[in-house]
């Protein structure tokens, strides 16, 4: 028939193993629940099903894929080359960008306040001339913000900052 394709042709009287190859964005087992690199078509059948269940988590991560390729083996060809990928999209709303705003009071203190995802560790910076920079602080952001008082050094005319996320 014109435009159909067969998933196996030949003799199907005995379980035939078929191995694949799971590759993407997304990490099975942790992204989407564990599945096998195999499916075996049971006797009489001519195809087998995956199924493929996402899991929800609490990290903003934007879209993720899972890409499924059959592979040869000995005992049978995968031809033509069959391929599928699957996009699982994320639940989790955006979070808000990084900023980092300092301000200083009067009284010598300085106000850092750190705005960024829900829950992430920040290195925060120092600099007098933005070529060599200095560890100043470590902040966790919870719900979305972190604050920090602290004396206003004064060993420098200038100070400027900065805040890098932690891998």
């Amino acid at each position: 028939m014109a435009g159909r394709r067969h998933c196996s042709t030949g003799v199907t009287n005995a379980p035939l193993l078929v191995s694949y190859a799971i590759g993407g964005t997304a990490v099975n087992g942790v992204d989407y629940n564990a599945i096998s690199n195999f499916v075996v078509i049971p006797i009489g059948a001519s195809s087998a099903t995956v199924t493929l269940v996402p899991k929800d988590d609490a990290f903003v991560q934007g879209s993720e894929t899972i890409s499924i390729s059959l592979t040869n083996t000995p005992y049978y060809s995968a031809v033509p080359a069959t391929n599928l990928t699957v996009t699982i999209s994320d639940d989790e709303p955006v979070p808000p960008p990084l900023s980092l705003r300092v301000t200083s009071p009067t009284n010598g203190v300085l106000d850092l306040t750190l705005d960024g995802p829900a829950i992430g560790l920040f290195n925060v910076e120092t600099s007098s001339d933005f070529n060599l920079w200095q560890s100043f602080a470590t902040l966790l952001t919870v719900a979305n913000t972190a604050r920090l008082f602290d004396l206003i050094p004064t060993n420098a005319p200038y100070l400027f900052f900065r805040a890098r996320q932690q891998e």
